[in-house]
């Protein structure tokens, strides 16, 4: 199984990705740490990271879409 992270603040795209995620029934960890996301370098939210790769929104939107 994959690890994932969502990295969100629950703006409307976070809510859509993380639909996404439940609609496809994955597990996932969420992350709402401001802190940790600042030192991961990330200008823009959500983020999704599986398996170490990072993800911004829409190549995870895609990737979600195509497993």
């Amino acid at each position: 199984m994959k690890k994932m992270v969502l990295y969100t603040t629950g703006c409307p795209r976070c809510e859509m990705l993380e639909k996404l995620l439940n609609d496809k029934g994955m597990k996932y960890e969420v992350c709402t740490d401001k802190d940790v996301m600042a030192r991961k370098g990330f200008e823009t939210l959500p983020m999704l990271e599986v398996d170490g790769k990072t993800m911004n929104y829409k190549d995870a939107v895609r990737w979600v879409q195509n497993m």
